[in-house]
């Protein structure tokens, strides 16, 4: 379970702030010429199972390695480089899940009065996105932290058994004792300690999980009701 910590966490964080940019940056493209770098590229990436976008990479990288690139070892959990592919794997869709509600949270605040008085006065753009928007964002999108973990969670499986990454995600799965040939009326040997074990520990990650989004969005409202009075 360590070793699964060690790539959850950083692509819990990595997931929320590079979504956000992504999704500031969706929201200023708007309908641009370059669109598709924008809101088209989040669709593409939220329509495309994770693990066809995983394999697509790994057999990237192995065509690279066979033209006289550089090695690099893509599976196991041993080395520096496993655990950066795994928190890359992980953080995919993720990242384009937050880019995606902060666009849709940004383009609600866009038709309201403030924004449109703030915008006749002269303020710059800039200015009326990370100021004003985004800050009559910010509750909303911390409420999203939850479903962010419960995502990178059950993403978890599918990168730890294509990367041959051997976290507590995986040893989970090897609790099933899962046969490749399958008979009617055959016993399924279920490590059942083990599973309730795991139950637990990813049951305890989402709570924490939204523990601390209930106190941050908190916080944000009263500092929210502080200022408006």
């Amino acid at each position: 379970m360590v070793k699964s910590i060690y790539i959850l966490i950083p692509s819990f964080i990595i997931s929320f702030f590079l979504g956000l940019i992504k999704g500031i940056y969706d929201f200023k493209m708007g309908d641009r010429r370059f669109r598709f770098f924008g809101e088209k590229i989040t669709s593409l990436f939220l329509s495309v199972p994770d693990f066809f976008v995983i394999i697509c990479i790994q057999i990237g990288i192995m065509a690279l390695i066979d033209l006289g690139f550089p090695h690099i070892n893509l599976y196991g959990s041993e080395t520096f480089t496993n655990k950066l592919f795994a928190i890359l794997f992980l953080s995919i869709y993720p990242t384009f899940y937050v880019a995606r509600i902060t666009e849709m949270y940004l383009s609600t605040e866009s038709g309201k009065d403030y924004v449109r008085t703030a915008i006749g006065k002269g303020t710059p753009n800039k200015k009326v996105i990370y100021v004003h928007m985004l800050s009559n964002c910010w509750v909303r999108v911390v409420g999203q932290i939850n479903t962010l973990m419960l995502y990178i969670l059950s993403n978890l499986f599918i990168v730890e058994f294509l990367t041959g990454y051997r976290g507590g995600a995986y040893r989970f799965y090897q609790a099933f004792n899962v046969q490749k040939n399958f008979g009617v009326g055959s016993d399924m040997e279920i490590d059942i300690p083990v599973v309730i074990e795991y139950v637990i520990l990813f049951t305890t990650f989402v709570l924490l999980t939204k523990i601390v989004s209930d106190i941050v969005r908190s916080l944000l409202l009263a500092r929210e009701a502080s200022l408006e009075k």
